[in-house]
Order: C-alpha cells, then structure tokens, then sequence
C-alpha cells in the first residue's frame, strides 16, 4: 500500500493510475486510529494483489487534508474505491466487508 503524507503525493498517484488504467482504493486513515490500522491490514492481507487492477493508497487525513476534503471524508478509516480518473464509485466509514470491497474494486477496475 502506498502511503499518501501530502496531496502532492495524490496527485502523482493519480497520475500513475490513469496511464496504467487502474481503480483507486483510498483507505483514509490518521497514526492514532486503532481501527484504521485493523483495516488497513484486513485490506493488505486480502485484497492488494497485483491483478486487482487497483492502486491501493493509505491516506493520512491529518497529512493530506485536500485529499479528505475531495472525497468528503468525515471520519477514520473510511474506504473510497475510485476509478483511475478519481471519480467515487464507492464509500464506507468504518469496517467495511471484505467481500463487498472486492466487488467493488473490480467494478471501478472494469470502468477505469
């Protein structure tokens, strides 16, 4: 999972992710958030593979605030799967279900 300290950071992200043609899975997260880290790892262990046909990046809301503000995160861990041009398909604060991630990953993999 790449990290995502700045907007910055994003922004190349995004880049990388439109010419490869693959989704985003941003997974918001701040360093004090027990449950960020839960799920951080849950998403690592089961879905980051490298024929997801997604990018998988760890955001620091407290480090990327644009990046929150963009996807109107209100709170941590929230999953946002986008397509490679960043647009949502899909959000959920909290723990989100596995199964249903992986649905979603390979829909916005197919739109990107």
């Amino acid at each position: 999972m790449i990290e995502v300290s700045c907007n910055h950071d994003f922004a190349q992200a995004k880049q990388v992710a439109q010419k490869d043609r693959q989704a985003l899975v941003l997974v918001f997260t701040s360093p004090s958030c027990a449950p960020c880290k839960m799920l951080k790892q849950r998403v690592e262990q089961n879905l980051e593979r490298p024929d997801a046909g997604a990018m998988f990046l760890e955001v620091n809301v407290e480090e990327a605030g644009l990046v929150a503000q963009q996807y109107a995160v209100r709170g941590v861990p929230t999953v946002v799967v986008a397509d490679s041009s960043g647009g949502s398909h899909y959000q959920r604060t909290g723990q989100a279900d596995t199964g249903e991630l992986k649905r979603k990953i390979a829909e916005a993999a197919r739109r990107s």
